[in-house]
């Protein structure tokens, strides 16, 4: 029966602290949306996590306990959530993206247009090209 009391405390306190795990994991992408910064984001969501869990009172678990079941929530969370450009650094690297997109189609529409002009030039003869006088 003592078993079967500490399998419902831990789902218990997995299920307390999945809301903030969430709220937690989007605060800190707001915080530092930079891509690369996985493992200082994660820090960050476990030590806030932490705090929460340093609330509970009465309880058996260890809080390395339940973060071994919460991780694989956070890093769900966090792929979902990317894949759905919730978050701006997924929102940077899109406008980015876009933004270089532009910038390749205009810089292709330029070299068309200098290439147009360098061959014009090619095909007039030195000195053919005299400028008006004002008379």
């Amino acid at each position: 029966m003592q078993f079967l009391t500490s399998v419902l405390e831990f789902i218990n306190i997995i299920e307390a602290l999945i809301p903030v795990t969430q709220k937690a994991v989007v605060a800190v992408e707001n915080l530092i949306p930079q891509s690369g910064a996985g493992q200082i984001k994660l820090n960050a969501v476990k030590s806030i996590v932490q705090t929460t869990f340093n609330q509970f009172t009465g309880i058996t678990h260890t809080f390395e306990s339940v973060w071994g079941a919460l991780a694989p929530v956070v890093e769900a969370f966090v792929s979902a959530a990317n894949l759905a450009g919730v978050f701006k650094s997924t929102k940077v690297v899109q406008n980015i993206q876009a933004i270089d997109a532009k910038v390749q189609a205009v810089a292709g529409g330029v070299n068309q247009v200098l290439n147009t002009i360098a061959g014009q030039q090619s095909n007039v003869a030195p000195g053919s090209i005299v400028p008006p006088t004002n008379t």
